[in-house]
């Protein structure tokens, strides 16, 4: 109880699965540790990383109602330890079924930005299942060069937040640079919506939680492009 209490997380007192994970790295300087698992604070080169990680990290934890403590010493490593409550009851695997009653199609062409190929791969099929023509990029920079050449004739862009050399919310910008009326929808794990606000003033149509369901993305896209 008094762990809970002393807590900065909303748990609660009872049995709790501790996972601890350890580095024998540089470690962590004292005035970073408080920021660490802040959206889009990193103390890497430009183009080396997001921000992003830890932050989703946090937030995975936390809407599961678990912990994380971090400790770490300059020259000898990091110790994070991870607190999940344990899950008393038996835990029913259900057999998940295809259904695509809820699928709206559509057309246009919308340009897909994901840093992992069998993410494009997948998704886009199911994107040129609902009618749409498909471009594919692997990261920021690469979907930036596309736009810049075949704008008009892009109607949507689909990205994810966190890759490397260039994130979503770079990108983002810079498709409202080139095209202010551009058509963005973010889709991520990524799900501490509160960071997406300024994003959404600056004219963000959508996010979308990975994974998705079909009905879902399909619905989004259809209100988003005929919006």
């Amino acid at each position: 109880a008094d762990f809970c209490t002393a807590s900065t997380f909303n748990i609660k007192p009872g049995e709790f699965i501790n996972i601890k994970v350890t580095d024998t790295g540089s470690g962590i300087k004292a005035e970073h540790l408080n920021k660490i698992f802040e959206p889009f604070y990193t103390t890497k080169q430009q183009g080396s990383g997001s921000g992003l990680g830890l932050s989703t990290v946090y937030g995975t934890i936390n809407s599961h109602q678990g912990a994380i403590k971090v400790d770490s010493q300059i020259g000898v490593g990091t110790v994070f330890n991870i607190y999940l409550p344990l899950a008393k009851e038996d835990i029913e695997i259900s057999t998940i079924t295809k259904n695509n009653n809820n699928t709206i199609t559509g057309s246009g062409t919308i340009l897909l930005v994901d840093d992992e190929e069998i993410i494009r791969k997948t998704v886009g099929m199911l994107l040129e299942e609902l009618g749409y023509n498909v471009i594919l990029a692997d990261n920021g920079q690469e979907a930036v060069k596309i736009y810049t050449q075949q704008h008009d004739n892009i109607d949507l862009v689909i990205t994810d937040m966190i890759m490397p050399v260039m994130n979503g919310r770079e990108a983002f910008y810079k498709f409202k640079k080139i095209d202010p009326n551009c058509k963005v929808i973010i889709s991520s794990g990524f799900t501490r919506d509160e960071n997406l606000d300024e994003m959404k003033t600056h004219g963000l149509c959508g996010f979308i939680k990975k994974p998705c369901k079909n009905s879902e993305l399909s619905q989004l896209i259809y209100n988003v492009l005929n919006t």
